[in-house]
């Protein structure tokens, strides 16, 4: 079967990250993203922090994909940081279900709009969010270390 025709296993449990994660957070970001990548201390904060919520994709004790949506006091606005799926699972639905719990998570708490930078390249990436309702509302040229622009975007929740 194609790989973006498969779909999560039903057992994936999405979850609130746990201090016990840090390792497998640690590999998975490594694994995943070559710039604004989080280190083990800022990982460390975001799971326990108030203002955001790292969220997990788990089969069994197996992490397969992270999705961090961070918060300011002053805004109404939460902003996704990052959605990260392990190699062996991608193409099988997760960031879907990741960015539709973080919205819900979200909107829950208070926020009426999430916003994301996103590369101007990652054409995968630009689907999904359009697919889930996300408008381009602006640029920032030379915003990844690269040189690639990213694109704003932004869904009203």
């Amino acid at each position: 079967m194609p790989a973006s025709s498969r779909s999560a296993p039903a057992s994936v449990r999405l979850r609130r990250a746990m201090a016990s994660d840090l390792p497998a957070l640690l590999v998975l970001e490594n694994a995943s993203f070559t710039d604004h990548k989080l280190n083990e201390r800022r990982l460390r904060h975001w799971i326990s922090a108030g203002n955001g919520i790292l969220l997990l994709a788990m089969h069994g004790a197996t992490l397969l994909g992270a999705c961090l949506v961070l918060r300011r006091a002053d805004s109404r606005a939460a902003r996704l940081y990052s959605i990260a799926i392990s190699s062996a699972a991608r193409g099988q639905g997760l960031g879907g279900k990741l960015l539709h719990r973080a919205e819900a998570l979200a909107r829950a708490e208070g926020c009426l709009s999430m916003r994301l930078e996103v590369s101007a390249g990652n054409h995968v990436a630009i689907g999904l969010y359009q697919k889930r309702g996300y408008r381009i509302f602006g640029r920032k040229p030379g915003y990844y270390e690269d040189g690639h622009d990213a694109l704003r975007m932004q869904k009203i929740l």
